[in-house]
């Protein structure tokens, strides 16, 4: 639903956009569904399936910067980004995206957070939106990019993010991409998702823990896209996510090798 959201308002983006400055052809609009099995939450040795929608694109304006929408990730939360400064050398933005909670219930096909019902007799970590700003920059030919996202509410904090994003096109018809990422996470968002407060360690049956700010995670993610025409696509993904430090030693935690597959369509317009 939140997913839903973000893309509303990526299309108000694109009513306005148009009044002010006549946009490149490089304009793109795409939307998915899929089914993915994912980890029941992080830490969790156990996966089930869910129902995924995305929308992913990009409005260039001549003078007020770029416009985009990301959701399609199975390694970077949802976000809307506003970049005063685009090029393929640098960017700088602003972004405002969502996170997703965990509760102490399984997820199910069409769950809207991570869950699993080994968590009873603990709190459950609400949903959030949060912002912060993002940019990229090109090395040695390279393109890296980081952001900084913090909780506007709720229980979660911040998350900073860096990675490279590569793309790779070995046929006219089919686009290729390798997303690898390093979070680290500040200590109120390391208690929200591995912590457990003392009071409610006995409900939960587990040890009281309270980590600090980390590293929480490396991630390494393989995108594939094929090319059907009529602007249908059939899109693979394929995540790795390793949690590191404390992190990976949360009593919560049953794995610390987390793994993530997606298949889907997707529509280009």
């Amino acid at each position: 639903m939140c997913r839903i959201l973000i893309g509303a308002c990526a299309c108000i983006l694109g009513v306005i956009g148009p009044a002010v400055a006549d946009p490149p052809a490089s304009d793109e609009l795409e939307v998915g569904i899929g089914i993915a099995v994912m980890p029941d939450y992080s830490g969790s040795r156990t996966s089930g399936l869910r129902l995924r929608l995305w929308a992913d694109g990009t409005f260039r304006t001549v003078d007020f910067g770029t416009f985009a929408i990301d959701s399609g990730s199975l390694t970077i939360d949802p976000e809307v980004r506003w970049e005063a400064v685009d090029n393929p050398d640098i960017g700088l933005g602003v972004l405002v995206g969502y996170r997703s909670g965990r509760s102490s219930s399984d997820p199910g096909l069409t769950g809207a957070s991570d869950g699993s019902a080994r968590l009873a007799g603990l709190p459950d970590v609400s949903g959030t939106f949060d912002a912060g700003a993002e940019g990229h920059v090109m090395v040695f030919g390279v393109p890296m990019f980081a952001q900084v996202r913090s909780a506007l509410q709720g229980t979660q904090g911040t998350l900073a993010n860096i990675g490279l994003y590569l793309p790779f096109s070995p046929t006219s018809n089919v686009d290729l991409v390798v997303l690898p990422t390093i979070t680290w996470a500040n200590a109120r968002q390391m208690r929200a998702l591995y912590g457990v407060a003392s009071e409610k360690s006995s409900a939960g049956g587990f040890a009281a823990y309270s980590p600090g700010a980390g590293w929480e995670n490396v991630a390494l993610e393989f995108g594939a896209d094929w090319s059907a025409g009529g602007g249908l696509h059939l899109i693979a993904s394929l995540a790795y996510q390793r949690l590191l430090s404390r992190a990976a030693s949360s009593p919560l935690v049953q794995t610390s090798n987390q793994a993530s597959t997606l298949v889907g369509l997707l529509w280009k317009f």
